[in-house]
């Protein structure tokens, strides 16, 4: 029996790399295992799970290599800091002397940050500010999906502090996450989508716009896997 590979999706715009096996790629991913290694070797963009295979934890280097590739209809451009620019799909590059660079967010301290000459800025505070104007110290930019990691700029809303308090107290008043087959019937439970990604190892998103009833099709999944537990145990015969 030979000795197994490892295999890595990387998700380039949340820059988040997730170690998976063959077979929840087949399983979950509806990826055929065969191809796999066509798409590691080739380094495709699976516009479907938006993300690339890899066998390796990824440098920077690779990342922004990777990231350069990346082609999105109708993506544009604004200058967030001086130099730096986001566009509307969440990718970052700054200008160098010889033309651009890709730039990463990165998550410190459950914060979405970037750093660029050598000082780190709140990632949806720049892009907010960038697309939509000015924040007052007293405003706060919020993640309309939950996910703080998505920071494009649609998935934005400007709160107050106060506005900020009463959405997020009331998710965690939430019963949390139920995961089901295509019956209904519970299959597990989770206090968060964190946790919900952790044990799956569904995209936070994926669960989400899951949980929302946001989308028409569940392309990686095949159908409405995650609901609200209130929403559930409310419909749950």
């Amino acid at each position: 029996m030979g000795i197994r590979k490892p295999l890595y999706m990387w998700e380039p715009i949340f820059n988040k790399l997730t170690e998976i096996t063959t077979e929840y790629a087949n399983d979950v991913l509806n990826v055929d295992p065969t191809a796999v290694t066509k798409y590691v070797n080739n380094q495709n963009y699976q516009e479907r799970i938006k993300c690339f295979f890899t066998r390796h934890p990824l440098t920077v280097a690779e990342k922004r290599k990777l990231i350069q590739k990346l082609e999105f209809k109708n993506e544009y451009w604004r200058e967030c800091l001086p130099g730096l620019f986001v566009s509307n799909e969440g990718r970052f590059k700054g200008r160098t002397k010889t033309g651009y660079t890709s730039y990463l967010p990165y998550l410190n301290k459950n914060l979405m940050v970037i750093k660029y000459k050598k000082k780190e800025y709140n990632v949806k505070r720049i892009v907010y500010k960038a697309f939509y104007g000015n924040l007052s110290d007293v405003e706060v930019v919020h993640s309309k999906n939950g996910i703080k990691q998505d920071f494009r700029p649609d998935n934005l809303i400007k709160l107050t502090k106060e506005e900020a308090g009463k959405k997020t107290g009331y998710k965690a008043k939430r019963k949390g996450i139920v995961f089901v087959d295509e019956q209904g019937a519970l299959l597990n439970e989770f206090k968060s989508t964190r946790d919900a990604e952790r044990v799956t190892l569904y995209n936070r998103q994926t669960i989400n716009e899951c949980c929302n009833d946001k989308r028409k099709c569940y392309y990686s999944i095949g159908y409405r896997a995650f609901m609200w537990a209130d929403d559930y145990y409310g419909t749950a015969r």
